[in-house]
């Protein structure tokens, strides 16, 4: 049974003009963190948020070209974050645990803006594997598909990347909240780490599907070494935050057991 958690202030959600998507700047070594950049492209509330989950779920499985695989990544990434969340709620207010209590307020504060961010790269990767799947039902030689190919099939490469950098972002997160968060949910931040790098890979596959639509070859290479850093880097911190959260539950088994 979860201990019962302080009512820490909910903290508003994010208030954005546009979808914001993480541009990643990692390199070759996925050791800096992914800067924000605001991309005005379309609205930023998005209708996954307000969906019901079957309703949701229904439209996923549904025969129609989105939401996919991108879509479902970012959701995935959202649940991660909101477990999370979940952890350091019943963390913040704990007296063995006063000394964090700051970075706990920050981290659960990040943590929400990760998820609402997650949930705004859903809809915005519906809305760009759309884009490019009406506009490769024109002629090649259609003005408007000359016109707008390009951008679109970036858009398309960029939205998962963004899915991507944000699970990496959440895995360098949870990796601080092992030694700082209630260890009688060391396995519920385990199953955020877990998902974090289900995230990160699921919007690899995206990224990779749609990146020899782009036509400049460097670009394609340089984003594709990109990416797979970030994956390596995510899939390293879950795993280390795995091996921690296990270490917390070994030892409180060990523990109830004497």
């Amino acid at each position: 049974m979860k201990p019962k958690p302080a009512q820490p202030a909910r903290p508003g959600r994010q208030e954005m003009g546009g979808p914001v998507f993480f541009l990643p700047t990692l390199g070759s070594t996925g050791g800096r963190r992914p800067r924000l950049v605001r991309v005005a492209t379309g609205s930023a509330m998005s209708e996954t948020g307000h969906m019901s989950l079957d309703r949701y779920l229904d439209a996923i499985a549904s025969k129609t070209p989105s939401p996919g695989g991108g879509a479902v990544a970012a959701t995935t990434g959202a649940l991660a974050s909101a477990i999370a969340q979940m952890v350091v709620a019943y963390s913040i207010g704990k007296k063995s645990l006063a000394e964090h209590q700051d970075a706990l307020g920050e981290a659960s504060d990040r943590l929400e803006r990760a998820r609402t961010l997650l949930l705004g790269l859903a809809e915005e990767d519906a809305s760009a594997y759309q884009r490019v799947n009406e506009l490769m039902r024109l002629p090649e030689d259609d003005p408007r598909r000359i016109e707008s190919w390009a951008d679109a099939v970036t858009t398309a490469v960029r939205v998962p990347q963004s899915i991507l950098a944000t699970s990496a972002d959440l895995a360098r997160l949870l990796e601080t909240l092992c030694e700082r968060t209630n260890r009688r949910l060391a396995s519920d931040l385990g199953v955020a780490a877990v998902l974090a790098e289900a995230t990160a890979r699921a919007a690899y596959w995206n990224v990779r599907i749609n990146l020899p639509l782009m036509d400049d070859e460097r670009e394609r290479v340089r984003l594709d070494h990109e990416s797979a850093a970030m994956v390596r880097d995510t899939r390293e911190r879950a795993e280390r935050v795995e091996l921690a959260c296990a270490r917390e539950s070994g030892e409180m088994t060990t523990e109830s057991a004497t």
